[in-house]
Formats: structure tokens, sequence, C-alpha cells
């Protein structure tokens, strides 16, 4: 029997900066867009999202794909950085901010996660 990896891949393009300078502080939220629209997700629920094996989240760097992988803070908080980086999330850090829409966001004050 063979078993199939049916997590959804997700390019993550933008970034909502949080204010701390320890790893686990320096990302709030991941977004990118899809078919669906654009999307944005807390860190925990990305984590969440990984660890069921519902996405697989990705950055591009010079046409390569990096994957986004999960690590723990010395205090045992977890967070995301991409398999390139040493402890900092330096390439996601290398991201832009979250773009706001014209308007209002959506209800709930963000876009909707990516696709299950």
């Amino acid at each position: 029997m063979v078993l199939l990896n049916t997590a959804l891949l997700h390019q993550v393009r933008w970034i909502r900066r949080g204010a701390g300078a320890l790893p686990q502080q320096r990302i709030r939220q991941v977004g990118g867009g899809c078919i669906s629209g654009p999307w944005l997700i807390t860190i925990e629920q990305a984590i969440q999202g990984i660890e069921e094996g519902t996405w697989l989240f990705c950055v591009l760097q010079d046409e390569r794909v990096v994957p986004v992988v999960i690590a723990m803070a010395s205090s045992g908080e977890k967070y995301l950085k991409t398999a390139v980086d040493d402890e900092q999330p330096e390439l996601l850090l290398t991201l832009h901010e979250c773009p706001r829409s014209s308007g209002s966001p959506p209800a709930g004050g963000d876009y909707e996660p990516p696709p299950a």
C-alpha cells in the first residue's frame, strides 16, 4: 500500500511582522494568492495546517522552491522559517508586508486561509 501526501502546496508571498526580536515573535501572519483569491493566516494556523498534513508552504528564492518548515524556539514555542534559514526566519523576513486590499478587509479583518 502506498500512502500519498495530499497536502496542498501554497507559495507564501508576503508576511505581517510581529513586534518582537525573538525568532518566534518576528512574523505574525503569512499570506499569498491562489486562483480563489488572496489569503492571510496566522502563524498558528499555518503550523496547525502543516502538522495536520493539510498544507505545505514554500517561498521562491532565485526561481528555486524553498520549503517553509516548523522550528522550535528554546522556550518550546513553534514558529515558521524556511529550510535554508538558521535560527532566524531571514528568508521569510525578506518578503513584502501584506498588501491591504482596497476598501475594507473581508469579515474577520483578514483574508480566508488557503483552500484545503
